[in-house]
């Protein structure tokens, strides 16, 4: 009579003689299917992402848009140029500036339009200064004479014109009238004086009194006889002096107004 082994025997691991012997492999089976060599691939992992999903640092960053800071330049040098009489450039660096702004997000858009409204505010203002001075300037006939009143500058006088009065202090312009219409004063003599260097005041005042006291009996004998007519000048200054030596005589009634020129 067979004995059974002892419990240790055979050791764990080793051959087992009295174990069933496998099953024999079934000739009909299937074979197992054949891999399939269009399928995907496993995703391969990213070496830039550091343990926990965090992008590894100078790896794999997304992309970050940069948006410009700060004030756009055109700006403020449209609000400065506009605020310093630069009414043409304020105005153009004023577009440019809401262009850019509007583009790029920058600071800077209330400058861009303070410089625009500025700068067009010149514009109007010469324009309204050119249709003032159109409006209410003198103008001559055919035959060179004032027959329109109205403003006239002083390098525009010539003898024969008339003036309401004379005007006190520096001026650079006088209102001028027909001959015809009441009037203290008029033009009798422009000469200039002579000399690259300005001789002074006091030698030009004293150039202008004797030029146009000597002047004013060729013009019209009764004038400088008449105790009511007064001699005044305007004369060249030092800073007009390089430009314009011109000395412009005139005979005026201070005592009331005439009618008429003192030469007929």
């Amino acid at each position: 009579m067979t004995q059974p082994p002892d419990a240790g025997y055979p050791p764990p691991g080793g051959y087992d003689p009295y174990a069933p012997p496998p099953p024999p492999a079934n000739p009909y089976a299937a074979p197992p299917p054949p891999a399939n060599p269009y399928a995907a691939a496993p995703p391969m992992a990213n070496p830039y992402v550091a343990p926990g999903g965090a992008y590894a640092a100078g790896y794999g960053q997304p992309p970050v848009a940069t948006v410009p800071t700060g004030i756009n330049p055109f700006a403020i040098v449209s609000l400065v140029l506009s605020l310093c009489g630069g009414g043409l450039l304020g105005l153009i660096f004023g577009i440019v500036a809401l262009v850019q702004t509007k583009r790029t997000g920058q600071r800077g858009r209330g400058m861009a339009i303070a410089g625009v409204v500025i700068s067009s505010l010149y514009f109007v203002a010469i324009a309204v200064i050119v249709v003032i001075g159109v409006t209410t300037s003198a103008s001559r006939n055919a035959s060179g004479q004032i027959d329109d009143p109205g403003s006239i500058s002083l390098t525009s006088l010539k003898a024969g014109d008339c003036i309401e009065q004379v005007p006190s202090g520096v001026t650079t312009g006088v209102d001028a009238v027909p001959c015809s219409k009441p009037h203290h004063a008029e033009v009798f003599a422009v000469f200039n004086l002579f000399g690259n260097t300005y001789p002074g005041d006091e030698a030009v005042a004293t150039l202008s009194n004797n030029g146009c006291a000597s002047r004013l009996k060729g013009y019209s004998a009764s004038a400088a006889a008449d105790d009511a007519i007064d001699i005044y000048y305007f004369a060249p200054t030092r800073s007009s002096w390089s430009n314009d030596k011109s000395v412009i005589c005139l005979a005026s009634d201070d005592t009331h107004l005439r009618t008429g020129s003192i030469k007929g």
